[in-house]
Order: C-alpha cells, then sequence, then structure tokens
C-alpha cells in the first residue's frame, strides 16, 4: 500500500503538468485549452498539498503511541517553559511547575511502553492515554511563566 500510496503521491503532480502543457501546446479551443490548463493546475496543486494521500485510507497501525509520543514532544516545550522559569526566578511555583512536568513526562513514558507494539485494535478503549492539558502540564506552564515573566517556550 506504501508504494501505492507514494507512486499516487509522485503521479498526481506530473498528470498535471502534463496536461497544462499539452493543452498549451496541442489544443487549439481556447476554452478546452483554459478548461486543460486549470484542471492540470488544479492537479499540481493537489499533489503539492498531497490531497490524494489524505484520501487513501491510513496505513498506520500504532496510533496510540503516535499519539502520545506526540503529546510527550509538546510536554517537552512545558519542560522549557518550566526550566526558564526556575532560571530566571527560583520561587517556590516554578520549581513545582517543573516537577510536575517532569512527574507528567515520566507518566507519558509509562503509557508509550503500555502501547508500544501493540496495533490500535489491541489498545483497549479504556487504555490510560491523556492529554498534556488533563495532566495539569500546560497549566503549570503557564503558572511557571507567569511566575517568571517567561515569554518563549521554544
Amino acid at each position: 500500500m506504501r508504494k501505492l500510496r507514494n507512486a499516487i503521491i509522485f503521479a498526481v503532480p506530473v498528470l498535471g503538468m502534463a496536461i497544462v502543457l499539452s493543452a498549451v501546446l496541442v489544443v487549439a479551443s481556447p476554452r478546452a485549452e483554459l478548461g486543460l490548463v486549470v484542471l492540470g493546475l488544479l492537479l499540481v496543486e493537489g499533489g503539492v498539498w498531497r490531497l490524494a494521500g489524505s484520501m487513501l485510507p491510513n496505513e498506520r497501525r500504532y496510533l496510540a503511541l503516535r499519539a502520545e509520543g506526540n503529546r510527550f514532544l509538546a510536554m517537552i516545550r512545558h519542560l522549557n517553559a518550566a526550566a526558564i522559569a526556575v532560571r530566571q526566578q527560583e520561587t517556590p511555583g516554578a520549581r513545582m511547575a517543573l516537577e510536575e512536568t517532569k512527574r507528567a513526562m515520566h507518566r507519558s513514558v509509562d503509557r508509550m511502553v503500555a502501547v508500544a507494539g501493540r496495533p490500535v485494535e489491541e489498545v483497549p478503549a479504556d487504555a490510560p492515554i491523556e492529554l498534556p492539558e488533563e495532566d495539569g502540564v500546560s497549566t503549570l506552564a503557564a503558572a511557571s511563566k507567569a511566575s517568571s515573566g517567561a515569554s518563549d517556550m521554544d
């Protein structure tokens, strides 16, 4: 399926360019030429934005692990904001935000271990996958940001 997806993603803009070139070089009727040029340009744009790939079925099987990995990456930003807050102004609130972010990241790693290697069909519906906001990370990062005046999370 991956080879088919890659072939389609490659072929759509190439087909669009071929349609535009053939319309300009071969077609005599201005209306037909305009219609083919518009169609070709739409295919080129669709290929650039990879619209054909989104119409094909998703081949990923480990969606729970991917989702938790994405949440973990979001927590890295919160960790950095909390660390900046601690470096700029050592306050109990900033230190607490850093420690809570660290604990949330440890819980996230535990969830990653629980869902790793398990296709989406095997992950129980009640698997403990939480959003970072539900862990309180974003509110703690905001609190540490407010206490330190830090504005950049990256």
